[in-house]
């Protein structure tokens, strides 16, 4: 029973992981912004959700080392597994100042995390300053989508099988909600 369960989970994810890819693009195309933007946020912010409940619910049953060290391996699963596997079977193209920006951003906020660790127990003050980066980080990628159509121009250099016109907003919609909604339930 239990490999049926695995079994039906990866096939999940596989369908919820199209569909939002799928979702994504077209959402960019609709807004008229990058497909790293909406990755970046929508995508981002729907993708990390989970990990977002299991933090809260190891801090409020006592176990904060458990959001610490799931932050740490999640950063650490994205970066080496995330876009090594990708990489290693259809190569993944990098460049750009968008991108470039952003990974420097990573980088910045994770050496801040560090220094944040070493320096004192997580706290209101730190928990504030976090999520006013966040904001500001979010609210500067808003900024320079909406002044940047180069970027929305080459959101994707081979689209493959994906329509070169957006879908309907309610697809779009559907296929994002969905997607991030097939990948909880693909990852239970």
């Amino acid at each position: 029973m239990e490999y049926l369960q695995v079994a039906a989970g990866l096939v999940a994810l596989t369908l919820a992981g199209e569909a939002l890819v799928r979702g994504a693009v077209s959402l960019a195309q609709r807004l008229g912004v990058s497909v790293l933007f909406i990755s970046l946020t929508v995508v981002a912010f729907g993708t990390s959700a989970p990990e977002l409940v299991v933090a809260i619910d190891s801090v409020v049953i006592g176990v904060p080392t458990l959001a610490l060290g799931n932050v740490v391996g999640s950063n650490i699963a994205n970066v080496l597994l995330i876009v090594g596997l990708p990489a290693l079977l259809v190569g993944i193209k990098c460049g750009g100042a968008e991108l470039a920006r952003n990974a420097l951003a990573m980088v910045l906020v994770t050496v801040f995390f560090i220094l944040l660790c070493l320096t004192a127990p997580l706290g209101l003050w730190q928990g504030v300053v976090l999520l006013l980066l966040l904001a500001g980080y979010v609210y500067g990628n808003i900024r320079r989508a909406r002044r940047d159509p180069v970027a929305a121009r080459e959101t994707l250099v081979d689209m493959g099988t994906l329509p070169a016109k957006p879908l309907g907003w309610p697809l779009t919609l559907a296929l994002v909600a969905g997607g991030l909604g097939g990948l909880v339930i693909g990852a239970n």
